[in-house]
């Protein structure tokens, strides 16, 4: 009977009749949505072809989902509003797919982060709505898909340098982000509240420098999830995303990437890497790139003419190590012939503290 009652209310408040023309649609998230159409991941992904048309389904089934976040506040108050960012998911058919796919590659990680942190999991939609999924997304003050802030990042452990931005590391930002998101969401008890707490709040300056309103924030929010919710019905064309095979190394030595000497896809590397920023790479660390560059990238790396005399780089084999109990860092580190600092480096550690049932990152020779 509950269920019932917040179907009906759920209807009212959608279909509710309007007299006015939905008018067109102006949002900060168009500007984001833009990046899809250059993201190096478009060489990643091919459309199944369909007879079915897209977007002849107007009307839907509301979801408990959709149904939850009317009650709270995150929705549409009539069709009209949904209409006009139905539209423009319509016209850019190709690139909204390729924003699906590239959400629904990220989800199961981040699906995990929140579920460890006890949050609902519809906060896996925020970064689609912040940066569109792309890493490499800067702001005045925040970056990378979560958008998060300089100033909340002080006591992260993350690293933020000129050339080095753990902030566009999609797995290290999302365990960040979920622990500000865990900090507030038990603060206000609302998902709509914490969103605007997380993007509105003290150490949240980008909304306000970019000048897009809360308003914003929540229609983009409601439109996104919208949109997944009713991406069958929309028969948008499948986007079937296959990832490269990678091939990483452990750098000897520090490199600088140049884009007129370079003979493989930089463009690749750079998302394949995203906090390195600037094309520099630290000695220590690690750079991963398609496995069809290996050769050249190896080649270049011993090519006198750029000053690579000596062996810059080692292949490594990543491998993943759960903590165990009775487990040290030190430990772990003989296993497989690194240093204690490599590891703390690879899973940006403080400490040489770890926790049973911890994943951690380890670069094999």
């Amino acid at each position: 009977m509950a269920l019932i009652k917040r179907i009906i209310l759920f209807c009212a408040i959608l279909f509710s009749s309007s007299s006015s023309i939905a008018q067109p649609l102006n949002n900060f998230f168009q500007v984001l949505f833009k990046s899809i159409d250059g993201s190096p991941a478009k060489e990643w992904v091919e459309f199944e072809k369909t007879d079915k048309k897209t977007c002849q389904e107007k009307v839907f089934a509301p979801t408990p989902l959709l149904i939850e976040l009317e009650l709270q506040g995150l929705g549409f108050t009539n069709i009209q509003e949904w209409d006009k960012w139905r539209d423009f998911f319509c016209k850019n058919k190709n690139s909204t797919s390729l924003l699906i796919a590239l959400s629904e590659a990220y989800f199961p990680h981040t699906d995990s982060v929140l579920k460890a942190a006890g949050l609902p999991y519809v906060f896996r939609y925020l970064p689609v709505v912040l940066s569109a999924m792309n890493p490499n997304t800067q702001w005045k003050s925040g970056a990378g898909l979560w958008h998060l802030y300089i100033p909340y990042m002080v006591n992260s452990g993350l690293i933020i340098a000129p050339d080095y931005d753990q902030r566009l590391d999609p797995k290290k930002s999302a365990l960040i982000a979920s622990k500000r998101l865990k900090f507030l969401h038990d603060k206000e008890k609302n998902i709509k509240k914490t969103l605007l707490a997380y993007t509105f709040g003290p150490f949240s300056q980008t909304s306000k420098s970019n000048s897009y309103t809360e308003e914003d924030l929540l229609e983009a929010f409601a439109a996104i999830v919208y949109l997944f919710e009713n991406k069958t019905e929309l028969n948008f064309p499948v986007a079937n995303l296959k990832l490269p095979k990678t091939k990483q190394f452990l750098l000897i030595d520090s490199i600088q990437l140049n884009m007129d000497k370079s003979p493989f896809n930089l463009n690749s590397i750079a998302l394949l890497n995203p906090a390195n920023v600037t094309g520099y790479y630290r000695a220590g660390g690690i750079i991963t790139v398609l496995q069809q560059d290996e050769e050249a990238f190896e080649k270049w790396l011993n090519n006198p003419v750029v000053e690579q005399e000596q062996q810059k780089a080692i292949a490594v084999e990543k491998k993943f190590y759960k903590v165990k109990s009775g487990d040290t860092l030190s430990e772990i580190a003989t296993k497989y012939n690194v240093t204690t600092q490599d590891l703390m480096q690879w899973n940006s550690l403080n400490s040489s503290r770890i926790n049973i049932g911890q994943e951690l990152i380890i670069y094999v020779k």
